[in-house]
């Protein structure tokens, strides 16, 4: 499979602040950019970076102009998210601890035991976070035969027969239904990751 991209069509979305786009863009996205911070930083730490992120690429996305190169967008996020990992240290040697018993302290450990459990950090690649997050989200959208065709061909690397005789379909039906998803996946992600 082509490693995803971001659709040029939802940057626009973004640009023009439609709400259905900025939610696509989150849902799409979060768990990407939180494992990229949890490389470098807590999880708590990590749960707020996002956040900051996502206010840079909505202060900054009118100026992001795809130069032709593959993963321009890609390239772009990446620097958004580095600088901000960077402002996050800086802000943190520039706070001093707070004050607030162990009251405070279990408030905080059960904000990050919460986001622990909301982004858990797999070790996967940017493009196979983005691809299962699309799956997910494209449940509601097709039948769940045809997410285990694409799922057993894409990801688990059976044949067309080894999961036509699984599912009770033709090789010809896993294909295309396989063939849909993968196109699905290329309409969402098309032209910038």
């Amino acid at each position: 499979m082509r490693v995803p991209s971001t659709s040029l069509s939802l940057l626009d979305g973004i640009r023009r602040a439609e709400t259905d786009s900025w939610q696509r863009f989150v849902e799409v996205y979060s768990p990407v950019i939180y494992a990229r911070c949890r490389k470098n930083c807590s999880d708590a730490d990590s749960a707020d970076i996002v956040q900051e992120v996502f206010l840079k690429v909505n202060g900054a996305i009118g100026k992001f102009k795809p130069d032709g190169r593959p993963k321009a967008f890609s390239r772009w996020l990446s620097t958004i998210i580095g600088h901000e990992v960077i402002n996050h240290f800086n802000r943190q040697k520039k706070t001093p601890p707070g004050i607030g018993g162990s009251d405070a302290a279990m408030m905080f450990k059960n904000l990050e035991a919460a986001v622990i459990d909301a982004y858990s950090v797999t070790g996967e690649s940017d493009a196979t976070l983005l691809v299962r997050t699309l799956l997910k989200l494209f449940e509601n959208e097709v039948s769940r035969q045809t997410l285990l065709a694409f799922q057993m061909t894409a990801i688990e690397g059976m044949t067309s027969a080894e999961v036509a005789r699984e599912l009770g379909m033709t090789p010809a039906a896993v294909r295309k239904s396989s063939q849909r998803i993968r196109d699905k996946i290329n309409d969402e992600l098309d032209g910038m990751f």
